[in-house]
């Protein structure tokens, strides 16, 4: 950010609340971190172009928010779902891409959540499940996804991820932890909500 007035807007929020006690003699201001901002253009009046709005709105944020308060979330390299993102700072440039996943659901649990299903075969996709006290009659199924457990972890068995319909029209995103050979029966989960 190069524009003075923003700056100065951003110190007058915060001086409020110094508390100067006996007075203040010197004070010093420090960067932590700085990036090299790209070359502007300036029009024939001498006029610099307006810096872009968003960096204004994030710069605002952050200073009301923190650090920790504003953040934004970008793709993981993992195949399991709940480690697949990461908070970054709002404007930091994106990583690209190195690895390919399916789309997942808007909306996933923090923490799977356990239900009780009953599938026809060891592989096959439930057909009725319970879920926070409730009956959901399968209608519709698509999987097995499978993800195999990241062979630096020891503390995962391979998932077969289905994606179902209830009755009602309800979509739900669910997986079976563990195989059937495995010799533990397998447990289930709903892990997040589709549309």
């Amino acid at each position: 950010m190069r524009d003075p007035r923003h700056l100065a807007r951003l110190f007058a929020e915060s001086l409020p609340t110094i508390d100067p006690g006996f007075g203040i003699e010197v004070m010093r201001l420090e960067a932590a971190a700085t990036d090299a901002l790209p070359v502007q253009q300036i029009d024939f009046s001498g006029q610099v172009a307006a810096e872009d709005d968003v960096a204004l709105v994030v710069d605002r944020g952050v200073n009301r928010l923190g650090a920790v308060g504003a953040r934004r979330y970008a793709a993981a390299e993992s195949y399991w779902p709940e480690r697949a993102a990461v908070a970054v700072a709002p404007l930091a440039s994106p990583a690209p891409r190195t690895w390919l996943a399916r789309p997942r659901p808007p909306r996933l649990f923090p923490t799977p959540e356990p239900i009780e299903a009953m599938a026809m075969l060891p592989d096959a996709p439930p057909v009725l499940f319970r879920w926070r006290g409730r009956r959901h009659r399968v209608r519709r199924a698509e999987g097995p996804e499978r993800l195999s457990p990241e062979w630096w972890r020891d503390d995962a068995r391979a998932r077969d991820y289905y994606r179902v319909e209830d009755e009602t029209g309800a979509r739900f995103w669910l997986y079976r932890d563990g195989l059937v050979r495995d010799g533990d029966p397998p447990r289930w989960y709903m892990h997040g909500l589709l549309g």
